[in-house]
């Protein structure tokens, strides 16, 4: 465990393990103490959720490109004028590679296009194979050239994120009429990196429950 490799202001998003609230919450770490992370009390629709004592948590933490998956346990809550803050005590920390977080195989419908602002191109369909943080890989009938710049439709949970990204590599698949494409997320900002963070998540953890 190394909780040096975390930063005070980095994003957080907070799960609760053994617990029937199966909600994903947004928040930030204040300060870092020894073992202990103060993290802002985390809110859903301006509402505190307050963590006892003793509840097990898991978190993401991520900042500059990093991304951490951190376990604990809650500790104590305290305020400072009109703000809660609540301690989580760490039992370890796990350091995921950027360039993967974690790849899930998932078979999303997804619109492609290569990316043109002068003279936007109707889109094709495509379907994908595996999908991560920092990109995916997609099967279409459509061909598309390595090192293109595309424009990407994808829908998950109730969402459709428009994401850009370089096509890295292209495979035909013999037999089958199309093309397997693995791709680079390019231009993401932090809000639709943390909607894919936590799809990754939630899917990894659906596969693993099965």
């Amino acid at each position: 465990m190394n909780t040096n490799d975390l930063k005070v202001g980095s994003k957080v998003i907070l799960k609760k393990s053994m617990s029937q609230d199966k909600h994903e919450y947004t928040t930030q770490i204040q300060e870092i103490i020894g073992n202990t992370l103060r993290v802002l009390t985390p809110m859903h629709k301006s509402i505190l959720v307050r963590l006892h004592e003793g509840t097990e948590v898991e978190l993401l933490a991520y900042s500059t490109g990093r991304v951490h998956l951190v376990s604990g346990k809650a500790g104590s809550t305290s305020t400072e004028g009109s703000l809660y803050y609540t301690e989580i005590i760490v039992n370890s920390v796990k350091k995921i590679e950027r360039r993967n977080y974690f790849r899930v195989k998932t078979m999303e419908d997804l619109l492609i296009r290569v990316k043109n602002d002068e003279e936007p191109e109707e889109y094709s369909e495509g379907l994908t194979i595996d999908l991560s943080a920092g990109g995916l890989m997609f099967s279409s009938m459509r061909c598309f050239e390595e090192n293109s710049i595309i424009e990407m439709k994808l829908g998950i949970d109730e969402d459709e994120l428009i994401l850009e990204g370089q096509i890295l590599t292209r495979v035909e698949q013999l037999g089958l009429a199309s093309y397997k494409h693995t791709v680079e997320f390019i231009n993401l900002d932090r809000e639709k990196q943390e909607m894919l963070v936590k799809y990754v998540f939630k899917v990894q953890r659906e596969k693993l429950r099965r």
